[in-house]
């Protein structure tokens, strides 16, 4: 009996997997439509820009397994100078998950796929983290839909793979929550943290770095808020960060020397702080739709697509007035729950980060100094765009909905265990979740264009 019981468990449990991850494979793919995944001669959006570039850098870890050849290096590019694969976005993680289809069906075809692979596995990433954090299938299924669906993912799918595949950071915090709740030792969540980040370092280096620079904030906001517990736990995280620095130094020493004073190495930013600093967001744009967004005032539109000069691909800020009201009474309500607390101060603190440098107020800049000044002046930091922490927005969003929605179901259950009452409560958190999601409803599919 207990062997039929464990084994229906586990089928139920892989049932639950594969339908979210259809699901979000079905969307993926419409949202690219009428170009089907594995097409090598449509890409999505436009072969300009940087879609070309990504194209070629698909197709180098391929070319690597049969011709080998330095990673880090090539003359086949810019030549006769040549490039610097490290501070180039060359996505070799990706080329490596999708060199079969690369060999099979050539680069177009594995740019395609891994787009749409963006979309769902990030999504999979913060659906995993909620089920294991015991949210109901149905809510974890929303939370996980928020993320890889999200402003930030629509805009940065329309051509950037590299900021599009996402999967790491809803991992990576879950790893720091299960070493703070004390379900893992400092060796299983120094190890974890170190495969991830050799992962995302292959993927996008300024993702990583973004990723230390929330773990620090988010690490000193719960020593604030909770200092007792965390004084308790701080001795484990130089355990943690000697773990992850075993797999980190032998697997990142040589790319890393490439990155910082190796061929072809850039001495200060890549692009003119000024330009980089530009790509911020506004005061308003929490509340103010882009033309990402299907829904929303004409005007609204027009104003929230004007923020950061006008870059939709990068402004993906956006929440709506009735999301971030949600949040708030989320944060309000569930304020003793240490999840909602980290998730919540991640949050606010992605949201100052987007802001850049100077507070800007209705696309007017007030002047006033931003904690991303320090950050602009920093090495291995000042390559940062401050619109890019919408990533993290976006995900303690979508994580502190999740949670909010599932403590709301639970307090109905308990009070109201069956009958009408329970019903009409379960569909009362419904609405109120369908009113704050309707607002993020995206404008797809995405245009496409033959190569």
């Amino acid at each position: 009996m207990e062997k039929a019981a464990i084994g229906t468990g586990l089928r139920r449990r892989a049932l639950s997997i594969g339908a979210a991850l259809l699901l979000y494979c079905l969307l993926a793919a419409l949202a690219f439509a009428p170009v089907v995944p594995w097409s090598s001669t449509q890409i999505f959006g436009c072969a300009c820009y940087d879609t070309p570039q990504q194209i070629w850098f698909m197709s180098w870890v391929p070319h690597l397994l049969t011709a080998g050849g330095n990673p880090f290096y090539t003359t086949y590019i810019n030549a006769p100078g040549g490039a610097n694969m490290v501070v180039n976005t060359s996505i070799m993680f990706l080329s490596l998950l999708l060199a079969p289809i690369t060999f099979l069906l050539g680069p177009v075809a594995a740019l395609n796929v891994g787009m749409r692979l963006a979309l769902a596995a990030s999504g999979m990433a913060a659906f995993g983290v909620l089920r294991k954090w015991r949210a109901r299938w149905p809510i974890a299924f929303i939370g996980g839909l928020m993320y890889g669906f999200s402003p930030y993912m629509i805009g940065q799918a329309s051509g950037h793979l590299q900021m599009a595949f996402v999967v790491v950071p809803p991992l990576w915090l879950f790893a720091w929550e299960r070493l703070l709740s004390r379900h893992w030792s400092a060796r299983r969540a120094g190890l974890t943290l170190g495969v991830l980040a050799v992962i995302q370092f292959f993927i996008a280096v300024d993702v990583l770095a973004s990723l230390m620079v929330m773990s620090a904030v988010s690490l000193g906001i719960l020593a604030a808020v909770y200092h007792r517990q965390v004084t308790q736990r701080w001795k484990e995280v130089l355990p943690t960060a000697a773990y992850a620095a075993v797999v980190v130094v032998p697997l990142l020493a040589v790319p890393a020397y490439y990155l910082l004073a190796g061929p072809g190495s850039l001495p200060g930013p890549q692009q003119p702080i000024t330009i980089l600093d530009g790509l911020r967001a506004d005061t308003l744009s929490l509340v103010v739709p882009t033309a990402l967004q299907r829904f929303g005032p004409a005007a609204w539109i027009g104003a929230g697509s004007s923020f950061g000069g006008g870059n939709l691909s990068e402004n993906g800020v956006y929440l709506g007035i009735p999301m971030v009201l949600l949040l708030i009474a989320v944060g309000v309500w569930q304020r003793r729950s240490r999840i909602v607390v980290g998730l919540g101060g991640a949050g606010v603190a992605a949201v100052v980060l987007s802001l850049g440098p100077r507070l800007m107020f209705a696309g007017h800049s007030t002047g006033i100094p931003l904690p991303f000044e320090v950050l602009s002046h920093l090495p291995l930091l000042r390559d940062q765009i401050p619109f890019r922490y919408s990533l993290y927005i976006q995900l303690a969003a979508s994580l502190l909905l999740a949670v909010g929605v599932d403590a709301g179901v639970s307090a109905v259950r308990r009070r109201y265990s069956t009958g009408r009452r329970w019903w009409a409560g379960a569909g009362a958190a419904g609405v109120i979740c369908l009113v704050a999601l309707v607002p993020l409803w995206p404008v797809l599919p995405y245009r496409s264009e033959n190569t």
